[in-house]
């Protein structure tokens, strides 16, 4: 299969095919809005919003606490648990994507990827293992070169980059090698393959996961993110692509939202190129075939920008049905309008739900000024708690110093020398590590000092 070029009758073939298949066809012209509306419903059972295995996921916080104790038989029996419920029926594919998402590990350092060799070593028999090693390094790997431009990176953070995703490829290798019914590392063996650029491999690990999972969504739409044009592929490769799944639709009413991705990455487009009203005209297209997190979650960021307080806030509560424990910006927002509409009381739980979803902790300062807002001792007495529970959590410690800033206690300094301290083993955020540092120019009276003197002079 050639990702970059469609052969001239292939795409009037499928139309010729999907002539004769049932009463509900797609048009001939994308993006087939000749179709009915999705029933909403249908994601909201794909992502298992309410469903009862969703009491089932233990936190982040609580799979640190197991991996750090080397409770390995602890791990091995969850992740199981949850690949064998799935593979049984048992649970939706979109709730089983949040167990195995790899960003579920973006608390763990530099220096706690020996938990996961060594889990891997200890047991060299377990698919589970050699897969979630292998999920953790693609981690890893994605976290150190950042969102940034691929160019930009020196040579000796490209190689640390590649020497994690070599891992990660090892190990994921093993897991289906010891047992191919292991959805989750198809994903990061797809998106690996396509970083490294190598097609072959990527079309490998896509066939063999659709003959192990015929009727998976999430595998298919891994692999659709290499269409893009971005990526070498073209919107005319995306729509062949997404007309194939035709058959799969009755099977899985789900499926029918990959016609969604198409519009979804001319919205991106438009984004970057500053055509915001094209940019949330195109998300809102990329919605009508099934409601997907990612596109709904663009959606409500373009209203945020255009002030359309409305439209933000309806798409912030149904991304919160759709997945309750994910979504931080969702669960900030709608704790603000609790906050400006009922008071701090009532909106306490929903800052807290948004600090704790927030894997990449980008919004700790407001969040944290929020429930300083709200109460101050109660928020330095749950930010001391969540250090108790892990001192390693440097997002906490950061939150920590922020609200001692705010509390203009000195221990704040104390607070800060820890976060940096923390930050020469871990990747951390990078505006955290600025306002960190600058805090300690202004107390040194350096000239980099940009902070208005009320931010730091009781600290003198």
């Amino acid at each position: 299969m050639n990702k970059k070029a469609i052969h001239p009758g292939l795409l009037t073939l499928i139309f010729l095919v999907l002539a004769s298949c049932g009463p509900q066809k797609p048009c001939n012209e994308p993006p087939f809005y000749c179709l009915d509306p999705v029933d909403e419903q249908i994601a909201i059972d794909y992502y298992g919003g309410s469903h009862p295995a969703r009491a089932d996921i233990i936190s982040n916080d609580e799979l640190l606490q197991l991996f750090r104790a080397r409770d390995f038989t602890a791990i091995e029996s969850y992740f199981k648990d949850f690949n064998t419920r799935f593979n049984n029926g048992e649970i939706p594919e979109g709730l089983y994507n949040d167990v195995f998402n790899e960003d579920n590990f973006y608390e763990f350092s530099l220096s706690d990827n020996q938990l996961f060799d060594q889990w891997a070593n200890e047991n060299p028999a377990s698919s589970i293992a050699h897969g979630i090693r292998g999920l953790y390094y693609y981690h890893l790997g994605w976290k150190i070169r950042g969102s940034g431009c691929a160019g930009c990176l020196p040579d000796a953070r490209w190689n640390l980059v590649n020497d994690n995703f070599d891992t990660s490829l090892n190990a994921l290798e093993k897991s289906i090698e010891l047992d191919p019914y292991f959805q989750a590392v198809y994903y990061a063996l797809i998106g690996i393959a396509r970083v490294l650029s190598q097609p072959e491999v990527e079309i490998k690990y896509y066939e063999l996961g659709i003959t192990n999972f015929p009727a998976s969504f999430a595998i298919r739409t891994h692999f659709m993110n290499g269409l893009q044009p971005r990526w070498g592929g073209s919107y005319e490769a995306m729509r062949e692509f997404a007309l194939s799944t035709y058959p799969i639709w009755e099977q899985n009413p789900r499926m029918r939202a990959i016609l969604n991705y198409e519009e979804a990455d001319r919205g991106t487009t438009f984004r970057l190129d500053n055509e915001f009203e094209l940019a949330t005209e195109a998300y809102t297209n990329s919605l009508y075939h099934g409601i997907i997190g990612g596109f709904l979650e663009e959606r409500a960021s373009m209203y945020l920008r255009d002030g359309n307080r409305f439209g933000y806030t309806e798409d912030f509560r149904k991304l919160i049905q759709l997945n309750p424990s994910d979504h931080p910006t969702a669960w900030m927002y709608i704790a603000i309008e609790t906050y400006e509409r009922s008071g701090g009381e009532r909106a306490w739980d929903e800052f807290v739900q948004a600090l704790r979803s927030d894997r990449l902790k980008e919004r700790t300062e407001t969040i944290v000024s929020y429930l300083h807002d709200i109460d101050p001792e109660r928020t330095l007495v749950f930010l001391r708690s969540k250090l108790e529970e892990n001192e390693k959590n440097i997002y906490y410690q950061y939150g920590l110093a922020w609200e001692l800033q705010l509390l203009k206690d000195r221990s704040a300094i104390d607070e800060y020398r820890k976060f940096l301290d923390m930050c020469s083993y871990e990747i951390c955020n990078d505006h955290q590590i600025e306002i960190a540092q600058t805090f300690f120019a202004c107390l040194e009276g350096d000239s980099s000092c940009y902070f208005d003197e009320s931010r730091y002079s009781w600290a003198l």
